[in-house]
């Protein structure tokens, strides 16, 4: 659950060349492209700035609403949805982050479901400080949608460490991740310094559309560092700014 200094630094690099990835593809992104082109222009950042594709996941239209996304030849169009859950090694170190943005305006509706789960990412990663419990991180990035009474909204966690592997400790969760599919341990005592760890919350409408958001970031004496540091405006225009 506790990275090196060293380590740190890997995943800090990997996460920033993600990132830079992910801008890339969609600065260039215009509509009649397919999803696989997205896809490619990510990777050949990722490439040429010596880092790996891991996965790669860019979807658009009513196939965002897969909670895992297939990338395919669907067109994109001028108004689609458009969402992503990439990452890269770097130095055999994952990254790993999520966001979606409307090639126009949002409806009210996408930038509604859009804010509340930003909002629980931010209000999870608020929280976050050596000796955080996971459980309350959970209930933090959870409540925004609790309290829209968004239907179906429940989700078995709320983000994971990171490193080596994509998923390592913490699970952060409610219940019991080392009941569960992860067989991850408990975070006992809480997080530490050093915990390198991701916060997502995600809601999905099969067959019509859906959205993830997901940050990474490390325990540190003072509280946090964020690692992922991406706009989260939901129209493209404004993401890119």
């Amino acid at each position: 659950m506790v990275k090196t200094p060293a380590e740190i630094d890997r995943l800090r690099t990997a996460a920033r060349l993600t990132e830079i990835g992910v801008h890339e593809a969609i600065a260039a992104l215009e509509p009649g492209m397919r999803d696989r082109d997205i896809a490619r222009a990510f990777h050949a950042s990722l490439v040429r700035n010596d880092a790996l594709p891991s996965f790669t996941m860019f979807a658009s239209g009513t196939a965002t609403g897969q909670p895992h996304l297939i990338t395919s030849d669907r067109v994109v169009q001028s108004g689609d949805l458009v969402r992503w859950d990439v990452g890269c090694t770097y130095e055999s170190y994952h990254a790993d982050t999520a966001r979606a943005i409307t090639l126009g305006k949002p409806t009210a509706r996408q930038q509604r479901i859009w804010d509340l789960l930003a909002q629980g990412v931010e209000d999870a990663i608020a929280l976050t400080r050596p000796g955080a419990d996971p459980a309350d991180l959970y209930n933090a990035a959870m409540s925004p949608i609790r309290k829209a009474q968004l239907p179906d909204c429940e989700r078995f966690h709320c983000g994971h460490g990171i490193g080596i592997a994509i998923y390592d400790p913490p699970v952060i969760t409610a219940t019991d991740p080392t009941a569960s599919v992860f067989r991850i341990p408990r975070a006992e005592g809480g997080l530490e310094v050093g915990t390198v760890f991701n916060v997502e919350v995600g809601y999905y409408m099969q067959g019509e559309e859906g959205f993830l958001c997901e940050d990474t970031l490390v325990v540190t004496n003072g509280g946090f560092e964020r690692l992922t540091t991406a706009s989260k405006a939901l129209q493209r225009d404004r993401y890119l700014s």
